[in-house]
């Protein structure tokens, strides 16, 4: 079969376009959709553990008074812990910043107990001391007051289950009030003790 001069200047044209174009750099990997790619427009430079959500300017701060107790509420850990950690259902609020504050009581199995009062953010996930209690029921100010990613390691795993399993709902928002948060602890407490494993 014979082809025709416009067959054959075929190839020529192409090079010709193509002169022009940059080469890019290839896409990377996107696995199951794009999920698994980091979103580097989120409010905060960390990665959340929920989606993007804009931060509301933060609300000034009440300390409550020092934890009694017979308010506190003992809380499970997703890592095994010696500690024993609990939270003081009269301290515990959300406030219109969108930021659930609470005092946490925290005792090792030797008796040493450590009482701060903190704030989680659920999106972005992240945490910080508000104030540390002193044994005369007073607060102190932290040395560290800036807010820390939520995650699932060291001491910080405390932060990682108040987040995840209690004070924030699937799509990043924190659940209303205290009364919902507790009646949610309830529940889980409940689905635990129903368990044979």
């Amino acid at each position: 079969m014979r082809h025709g001069p416009l067959v054959a200047a075929l190839p020529l044209v192409l090079v010709a376009a193509c002169a022009g174009v940059t080469p890019q750099p290839a896409e990377p990997a996107r696995g199951r959709g794009n999920a698994d790619i980091p979103d580097t427009a989120l409010p905060s430079t960390r990665a959340s553990i929920f989606q993007p959500r804009e931060r509301l300017p933060e609300a000034s701060l009440d300390f409550p008074p020092a934890p009694l107790p017979e308010d506190l509420r003992k809380i499970t850990l997703r890592n095994l812990s010696d500690n024993t950690v609990e939270l003081d259902r009269k301290a515990l609020v959300v406030t219109p910043d969108a930021i659930v504050r609470y005092t946490l009581v925290v005792t090792s199995a030797q008796g040493a107990r450590n009482v701060s009062y903190e704030g989680i953010r659920c999106d972005p996930a992240e945490w910080k001391y508000f104030a540390l209690g002193r044994s005369d029921g007073t607060w102190a100010a932290p040395s560290q007051a800036e807010w820390q990613a939520v995650e699932e390691r060291g001491y910080n795993a405390i932060r990682y289950t108040l987040a995840k399993d209690y004070f924030c709902g699937l799509g990043g928002e924190p659940l209303k009030d205290a009364d919902a948060i507790f009646a949610r602890m309830r529940q889980q407490r409940a689905l635990r003790d129903r368990r044979t494993d």
